[in-house]
């Protein structure tokens, strides 16, 4: 590490912020802190100063200090040049450079400060964007924004339509009170029970008909408040009204607001929305799903980047006894169309009649409230000419205003449904004035912003859905496998848009098109609001730890709140609690405290009064078993010590002031998340010290044997150079250069005189392997008794021990033994891999070496004569002293010099690579399916491989991620071996061998309701004796007269990355 902490602190001392990037007690970063103004002199301006152990390096800020403290080996230069990214970031974030302004933005300074340094060193970054990665936002936020207020919006204009409909049938029937006026009137029924509703989205249930949304307006008709009847109850066969508008206060409330020129949007909570009372059950015994994903992405000046519809055949059962059936299905001969089914669906039936049945005709299918996907499918290949909806977008500059036009144009194939077209604008100070809207299947917008890139209203977002699929599949049938009435069936089919964008730019504040009604209808709607970050009503508005007096400890503010506001609140709150009682909550004018007493401190949100309190609860509980894991010691200093760790888990928790669906044990492993590719350089690095260690061993013992044998010995037998001491010591000074070719003998390698090795051993005294000629030190390397049993202690308490070497510990493995012939080829393809769960790759990348390795210089004077199998994608690169133009022409690999030869040694030496692209699903060499459906109070997940016919593979393990269990899972079923890792919480499936014999198999387990999101991604990792390119080496020819050496050559294919996301 170089930097140790960046601070900003006060002329006295005072710590304003501090973030430190090393294990560092808070009393030992306030001591340095301290002592820094003593170390300043007041005669000139420094640059730094240094104590014993470190260095200051600062830089005043008005009346404050910048502070960087390093490590006194550290670059003085590079320790300035991270100060002075530092001091351009302060005040991006701060503009009031006093003590009040830098402790209000110390959270935002902080982030900066990670983004700028990253593990102690400057990352090599700017302001601008530092700037961008901090305000980053999720794409997928803002798409599950975007379908939020979708489904509002389709859920308003429905009970609207609803209310209307009974206002006519009511005054029809003559219904009304003397003045004529009914109890229960559209917008007002709408705007208030619209808060206390349940959304479902657009999961299919009974009742109207449009996405689950079933419900009797009837049953909003109750008492108003206050007991009076209503006007609508004084007519026979009339239920009482009920009140249902916005009240006073409210609508002063938002007027107050539009006088002051916001734009007021009638929003709904999403926590709200989701924790209401779940959809009504499907009226039918057996309903079937089937619904189809679109993942588009447009060009904007034409064009598809990518075009991918994902469909799913779901089947939902209410009672055992009709499980017992199989369906009969037809579809669309649609080109690029491909099925997947499920593990236990007989695949042979589906593929000779489309017959979705199960393999076991005694076992039905599930039944409950759950739905079970059976068939899976993917339609690729289409083009542009088969969008459901095009949108084009035309902006252009005028003077010091932007004119925007954007146009719409559907396909005939589909009604679209609750079209919302998301367009980014950069940051107004009001609305934009929009010229002209219009609609029906082809419409137009025009609205006027100023100035800006054209590239700003990139990308845009377009959701819709459709009653109607591309594949066109249905079920046409039920049939029995029992005795008896056939069940009654319906069956519903959608099409959605998951991912639907128009080019790929940068994330801005959004202008959203809506098309309320469907598209191809006669009246569209179009609407235009100004988006802004924050949008909506948070529920949680602080998330903190105080102490019984009011002391603020750890606070995680979600809503822009100064520092006197949120301490003021804070130093309320024990005042507030009543000492007789035990309560759960406390309420004033304006917020709700929601707390939990834990030891002598407070855990407590403080929360909107509107918001739902069992949620709030609920959230609470969360927290408070996440506080004990990141605080052990629940006291003041503890607490204070753990104050970023709690508070990145708080922001896990908890995401734009709602709580995130999530375990203790998904926030643990969130904030823990490591990197695969550190891991993989760690790796790489290890390898490289055993090899390097390996040589110099074998360097060492040659040497001792040559100045042995020519009598170089001193009077007592006693040998200046012992082998292991040797290694293990110059080991630590020593440059490690990889396997490039480099200057020495040959084409490169190590390249250093063992000579220098040579020094008497500590003390002087005489090394053991001097006492016996002809022998080199001896040396135990076994394992002490100690370790042994605490190994042993380990493994009988069920761990899995793994014999791992420290990198600073001289390697006690034995090495491989070398090879027998003269020249050893290996040829070796590396596989990285990423599979979507419901099918397509998102990465399929081969890469190969031919490696050459030779044990005497005179055999290193060869060409080799290779060839391959000639695979679209594939291309070559060779080493710099490879003679490429042999290569390119004859396919012969040989040194541009061919007085030189190839370097000898036991390292290999790569002289050829090759990278294959453009491969496609169909050559995965493995391909694995995850089918997890919840049936009950369990989990059932079914797994199935299917292994390509061009490899047998060796020693496949299928890893797969669970919830945390507190013992293993229950497996029912499996093809090979399972072993369950419960500090990882992952079940690993075995094969040792696939080959013609068990080209596909299945596992099937049982685990505690989870969401099927959690067996994601599953890591895969085999070998292969043979490769995609095939190549391999025909012959050797010496370059010098003489038989050509004896060669060997080994193929492999190995996975460095494969894995089912």
């Amino acid at each position: 590490m170089v930097v140790l902490a960046a601070s900003i602190i006060s002329k006295s001392g005072k710590a304003l912020i501090s973030r430190q990037f090393v294990d560092m007690s808070r009393i030992r970063i306030e001591g340095l802190l301290a002592a820094f103004p003593k170390l300043v002199g007041t005669g000139k301006q420094h640059t730094y100063v240094e104590t014993e152990n470190v260095r200051y390096v600062y830089q005043p800020i008005e009346g404050l200090y910048l502070l960087l403290i390093t490590n006194k080996q550290s670059n003085i230069l590079e320790d300035l040049d991270t100060l002075r990214l530092l001091s351009k970031l302060v005040p991006e974030y701060s503009p009031s450079l006093d003590e009040e302004g830098v402790c209000k933005t110390a959270f935002e300074l902080i982030f900066a400060f990670d983004e700028a340094i990253s593990l102690g060193n400057k990352e090599n970054v700017t302001v601008q964007q530092v700037k961008q990665y901090c305000e980053m936002e999720s794409h997928e936020e803002k798409a599950h924004k975007l379908m939020m207020q979708s489904k509002i919006n389709e859920t308003r204009d429905v009970m609207k339509k609803k209310a209307s409909e009974l206002d006519k049938m009511r005054m029809e029937r003559g219904k009304l009170d003397k003045g004529g006026y009914s109890s229960i009137s559209g917008p007002r029924v709408i705007e208030k029970t619209f808060n206390d509703m349940s959304i479902t989205g657009s999961g299919f249930g009974s009742g109207s008909g449009l996405g689950g949304l079933g419900m009797d307006m009837d049953s909003f008709a109750s008492k108003p408040k206050g007991g009076r009847p209503s006007a609508a109850a004084t007519a026979p066969g009339k239920g009482p009204g009920m009140k249902l508008g916005k009240t006073q206060k409210t609508n002063q409330f938002l007027e107050s607001l539009k006088a002051e020129g916001e734009v007021i949007l009638e929003d709904v909570q999403p926590s709200s929305v989701q924790s209401r009372a779940s959809p009504l059950p499907p009226s039918d015994p057996v309903t079937v799903t089937i619904e189809e994903k679109l993942n588009v992405t447009v060009k904007r000046d034409g064009g598809v980047n990518n075009f991918d519809v994902q469909g799913t055949l779901a089947l939902q059962v209410l009672n055992d006894a009709d499980g017992f059936i199989q369906l009969q299905i037809e579809n669309q001969d649609v080109p690029g169309l491909s099925f997947k089914t499920h593990p236990n669906i007989n695949k042979d039936l589906f593929n000779s009649q489309q017959v979705v049945g199960a393999k076991d005709p005694n076992r039905p299918f599930p039944s409950g409230q759950n739905e079970t996907p059976l068939v899976k499918w993917r339609i690729q290949g289409m083009d542009e000419s088969s969008l459901p909806l095009s949108v084009n977008c035309w902006p252009s500059v005028s003077g010091s205003e932007t004119y925007v036009n954007i146009e719409y144009e559907a396909a005939e194939m589909f009604d679209l449904h609750n079209v919302v077209i998301s367009i980014p604008l950069p940051a107004l100070r009001e609305a934009p004035s929009v010229r002209q809207i219009d609609g029906e299947w082809n419409g137009s917008m025009e609205f006027v912003v100023p100035p800006a890139d054209p590239s700003t209203f990139f990308p845009i977002s377009i959701g819709f859905s459709a009653s109607s699929t591309f594949s066109d599949l249905k079920v046409t049938g039920i049939r029995p496998l029992k005795d008896g009435n056939l069940p009654k069936y319906s069956q519903r089919a959608r099409l959605v848009a998951a991912n639907y964008q128009e080019n790929l730019a940068s994330r801005l504040p959004s202008l959203r098109h809506l098309a309320a009604d469907r598209v191809g209808a006669r009246i569209s709607i179009w609407r235009a609001e100004q988006s802004r970050r924050g949008e909506g009503i948070l529920v949680v508005l602080a998330a903190s730890i105080i102490s019984k007096s009011g002391k603020a400890l750890v606070s995680r503010q979600f809503v822009d709140m100064s520092r006197i506001r949120i301490e003021g609140l804070l130093a309320a709150f024990p005042k507030l609690v009543g000492t007789g009682k035990q309560h759960t909550y406390v309420e004033t004018e304006n917020v709700r405290y929601v707390y939990q007493p834990i030891e002598g401190l407070y855990l407590l949100l403080i929360t909107n009064k509107q918001s739902n309190i069992l949620e709030d609860l609920d959230t609470l509980r969360l927290l408070s078993k996440l506080v004990p894991e990141y605080s052990p010691s629940l006291d003041e200093e503890g607490v204070c010590k753990t104050a970023f760790e709690l508070i990145f888990a708080f922001d896990e928790a908890i995401c734009l002031g709602n709580k995130e669906n999530v375990t203790v044990q998904q926030v643990k492993q969130y904030c823990e998340m490591e990197s695969h590719e550190e891991k993989a350089h760690k790796l790489m690095m290890q390898s490289k010290i055993n090899e390097t260690r390996d040589v110099m061993k074998k360097k060492a013992s040659e040497l001792d044997k040559m100045k042995m044998e020519r009598g170089k010995l001193d009077k007592g037998g006693y040998s200046a150079i012992s082998g292991p001491r040797v290694v293990e010591k110059a080991f630590g000074d020593m440059s490690i250069t990889g396997s490039g070719f480099g200057s020495g003998s040959g084409l490169g390698g190590l390249s250093m005189d063992m000579d220098s090795f040579a020094s008497k051993p500590k003390g002087g005294r005489p090394s053991a392997a001097a006492t016996a000629p002809g022998k080199g030190l001896g040396m135990k390397l076994g394992k002490t008794q100690k370790t042994n049993q605490f190994l042993e202690s380990l493994k009988a308490e069920g761990e899995v021990i793994l014999e791992d070497v420290q990198p600073s510990s001289v390697q006690s493995r034995v090495s491989p033994l070398p090879p027998s012939d003269p020249v050893t080829v290996t040829i070796e393809e590396k596989l990285n891999v990423t599979v979507k769960r419901d099918g397509g790759v998102n990465n399929f990348d081969v890469q190969g070496t031919l490696a050459l390795q030779v044990l005497n210089d005179t055999d290193g004077f060869i060409q080799l004569q290779i060839e391959n199998q000639d695979v679209p994608g594939l291309s070559f690169k060779t080493h710099p002293n490879i003679n490429k133009d042999l290569f390119n022409s004859q396919q012969v690999v040989g040194a541009k010099d061919p007085n030189r030869p190839f370097p000898s040694g036991q390292n290999e030496t790569p002289l050829v690579k090759w990278r294959i692209q453009g491969m496609d699903e169909s050559s995965l060499p493995l391909s694995v399916n995850c089918w997890p459906s919840v049936s009950g109070n369990e989990t059932y997940v079914n797994i199935e491989y299917e292994a390509a016919e061009m490899f047998d593979l060796h020693n496949v393990v299928i890893s797969i991620p669970l919830p945390a269990l507190r013992e293993a899972p229950s497996v029912r079923q499996i093809d090979g071996e399972w072993r369950y890792d419960s500090r990882n919480s992952v079940l690993e499936w075995s094969i040792l061998l696939i080959d013609q014999s068990n080209r596909s198999g299945s596992m099937e387990f049982v685990v505690p309701p989870a969401d099927p999101s959690t067996f994601f991604p599953i890591s895969i990792g085999f070998s292969a004796s043979s490769t995609f390119s095939d190549l391999k080496v025909t012959g050797i020819r010496p370059l010098k007269d003489g038989n050509p050496p004896k060669y060997s050559q080994r193929a492999r294919l190995v996975t460095a990355n494969y894995q089912v996301v």
